[in-house]
């Protein structure tokens, strides 16, 4: 019954020395969203609803027109591979520091198209969504699910809100693992002109560590991509040295399943000194992008 839709996360992030515990000391913002007051509206199909956005991470986000509220429809209290139901764009530019919480002014909706459909689905998924590179610090509570408590029998009254509080926060997810051994380097004169250049070989270990499958097909497909770094503890410098490459595709990738690909191989300056970041780029929405890089030492 469920679609998942591409998730990509937030262009807000500040890198800053007092900051501990993520790779290259940065400041991440992590957004919530919660809803209420439900109302429907039969006409037109839609069940209408407030929202409020926090930031309860560690750097301040600027929320405008890129950012949107998208809905889902559930048959379960569970979060994951949900019936899109439409979405609408925030209208409205604005700051939200830490620790702050925005009561947007205007309604957004989930659209519907029979009383049937809602009965089948008594369940709403709210998503605080915005395309961008990968730098907020905590996907899951990106969406909320509710009780929408639509259509009402008989007798109900409308004063009644099933909307107030989130009545289940358990989420299916993937999460790739990457792990790397028996590395080993060596330098390399090119005959032709006396090149000489340092040449890692190493194997990479892909898990899932989550726990529903991961495709990996030509749509979603796997490859490895090479930072240069500082150290593998501060990242705050880096910069990618190649794109991805060796992509693998028509695989099924189960909860707790792994595959392991042998004789990767990248280059380095012969007299380089720093380490090499290594990542493992999936397009594919994640629990931690960040199990997605394994430092290899020089």
């Amino acid at each position: 019954m469920k679609l998942l839709f591409p998730f990509i996360p937030l262009l807000c992030a500040t890198f800053n020395d007092s900051s501990a515990g993520l790779p290259g000391k940065l400041n991440k913002p992590d957004l919530t969203v919660r809803v209420s007051e439900f109302r429907l509206d039969g006409a037109a199909k839609k069940i209408y609803f407030k929202v409020e956005i926090s930031n309860i991470g560690t750097a301040t986000c600027t929320i405008n027109s890129g950012f949107s509220i998208q809905t889902y429809l559930s048959n379960d209290a569970t979060i994951g591979q949900d019936i899109p139901a439409g979405g609408r764009n925030i209208p409205y530019n604005f700051e939200l520091e830490p620790g702050k919480v925005k009561v947007l002014d205007q309604e957004f909706f989930l659209a519907y198209q029979t009383l049937g459909q809602l009965e089948a689905n008594p369940y709403c998924v709210i998503e605080i969504y915005k395309p961008g590179l990968m730098l907020e610090s905590n996907y899951e509570n990106n969406k909320s699910i509710y009780k929408h408590g639509f259509p009402r029998k008989k007798g109900e009254g409308l004063s009644k809100d099933p909307g107030d509080v989130p009545i289940k926060t358990a989420i299916k997810y993937i999460d790739l693992k990457l792990e790397i051994s028996n590395v080993a380097s060596e330098i390399i004169t090119e005959p032709e002109t006396g090149k000489q250049y340092k040449e890692y070989t190493y194997t990479a270990t892909v898990k899932n560590i989550g726990n529903i499958d991961a495709v990996i097909d030509l749509q979603k497909p796997v490859s490895l991509r090479y930072w240069n770094v500082a150290s593998c503890t501060d990242t705050s410098g880096m910069s990618s040295i190649q794109k991805p490459t060796d992509q693998h595709v028509s695989y099924l990738l189960k909860p707790q399943q792994s595959f392991v690909l042998t004789q990767r191989k990248v280059k380095q300056k012969p007299d380089a000194t720093t380490p090499l970041l290594v990542e493992l780029v999936y397009d594919n929405p994640e629990k931690n992008k960040w199990n997605n890089f394994a430092c290899l030492q020089n």
